[in-house]
C-alpha cells in the first residue's frame, strides 16, 4: 500500500506458529549523492563491510540509523551480520530484477529459508521496503541517486510492527540488502534482524522414522531451552508462475510439532542440551523449519512441574532447517 509520496510500505506482523516471536515486513533504501556517499549519511563507523558494492556505504549509514533508533529504545547496538547480509542482498536483488514486493521469493522461499541456506543457525525477523520514484514524481534519472537512507528508516520507525523488529532487544545482528531497478524506477531494501543465543548441531537431512538428534549450548546467561518448535513447509508454491503474496509471512506452516522441556536433556553446569527432534513421533517427509525457544530457568521448572508449556513471551534462540526424506 502507499504510505506517502514515493513510498510503498508493507506494515506486517506475523506471529510464529508456536505463538512466540514474530516476523515483520517493511521497506526502505538510501541513495548516493554526487560523491557516491548516501545522502543524509552519518560518519562511517568501524564496522566490516560483508558485501562490497555500490551500496556498501549506504549499508553502514543505514546501520548507524538503526543503532541510533535502538539506543533511543534502550536496546544494544548491532553489527552487520555477514550471512544475514548475503541473504538480505539476494532477496533485494531478486525483487529489483523481477519487480515484485514480498517476503517470499518466486520460488517459495521465505526469509528463514534464505538465511538457513547461507549456513546460519540464527532466527530472523525481516523488514522489506520499496520506494518508487514514479510515486514521488521526481526528476528522471537513476532512482538510487534520489533516495535518502534516513527517510527510509524514518518510514519504518513510524510503523509499530517494523519498529518492534528494529528495536528488538534480543537481536544479535542485522543483515542489510539494497538494490535498485532503474527501469522500474524503484529501490528496495531488506533488513534481516537475526538472533542467535544458542549454538546448535543438527543434521540437514534425515530419513523418515529415524532419530534426529540435536545438540546445543545456550549462549545467553539465565536462559535455557523451553521448547523446540518444528513446522513443515508446504509441498507446493501456491503462486507458481505469478507474483508471491505481499503482507505477513509465517515461521513455517500451521503443521507444527513441539518438543517439550521434559523431552530435553539439560546440563546446567555447561549450559548444554540434547534432544531428539522425532521425540513426539515420526516427522513426515518434507522440509521442517525448527526454532529453539528459550525462557528463564524458573519458568522452565514450572512447566516441568505442571507438565504443561506455552510459548508466549519466550526468546527465539536459534533456528534450523531439516529435510526429512
Amino acid at each position: 500500500m502507499k504510505a506517502g509520496a514515493g513510498v510503498a510500505i508493507a506494515a506486517v506482523i506475523a506471529l510464529a506458529p508456536a505463538g512466540c516471536g514474530g516476523v515483520y515486513s517493511a521497506g526502505a533504501d538510501g541513495g548516493p549523492g554526487a560523491d557516491g556517499a548516501a545522502r543524509g549519511s552519518r560518519p562511517v563507523t568501524g564496522v566490516s563491510i560483508p558485501v562490497r558494492d555500490r551500496y556498501a556505504r549506504a549499508r553502514l549509514s543505514l546501520l548507524d540509523a538503526i543503532n541510533a533508533d535502538r539506543r533511543g529504545a534502550g536496546a544494544p547496538a548491532l553489527a552487520l551480520d555477514s550471512l544475514a547480509t548475503v541473504a538480505a542482498q539476494e532477496h533485494a536483488d531478486a525483487m529489483a530484477a523481477e519487480r515484485f514486493f514480498s517476503h517470499y521469493g518466486r520460488d517459495g522461499r521465505a526469509p528463514y529459508d534464505r538465511l538457513a541456506e547461507t549456513g546460519s543457525r540464527a532466527h530472523v525477523r525481516e523488514n522489506v521496503f520499496r520506494w518508487s520514484r514514479r510515486l514521488a514524481v521526481t526528476a528522471p534519472g537513476d532512482p538510487w541517486a534520489q533516495f535518502d537512507v534516513d527517510d527510509a528508516q524514518r518510514w519504518l520507525m513510524r510503523s509499530s510492527g517494523h519498529r518492534d523488529a528494529i528495536v528488538d532487544p534480543w537481536a544479535t545482528g542485522v543483515g542489510l540488502g539494497i538494490a535498485s531497478d532503474p527501469v522500474g524506477d524503484a529501490v528496495y531494501v531488506v533488513q534481516d534482524f537475526v538472533s542467535r543465543h544458542v549454538s546448535v548441531e543438527v543434521t540437514g537431512r534425515a530419513w523418515r522414522g529415524s532419530s534426529i538428534p540435536l545438540r546445543g549450548r545456550v549462549l545467553a546467561a539465565g536462559l535455557r531451552p523451553l521448547v523446540v518448535s518444528l513446522s513443515r513447509e508446504p509441498d507446493d508454491v501456491p503462486w507458481s508462475g505469478g507474483d508471491p503474496p505481499g503482507g505477513a509471512y509465517q515461521d513455517g506452516s500451521e503443521e507444527t510439532a513441539l518438543v517439550p522441556p521434559w523431552s530435553i536433556e539439560w546440563h546446567r553446569t555447561d549450559a548444554s542440551f540434547a534432544l531428539d527432534l522425532a521425540a513426539g513421533g515420526p516427522l513426515q517427509p518434507g522440509r521442517w523449519y525448527g526454532i529453539v525457544y528459550l525462557a528463564r530457568d524458573s519458568r522452565v521448572e514450572r512447566a516441568l512441574a505442571l507438565r504443561s508449556v506455552t510459548t508466549e513471551n519466550c526468546v527465539a534462540g536459534a533456528a534450523f532447517v531439516v529435510d526429512v526424506l
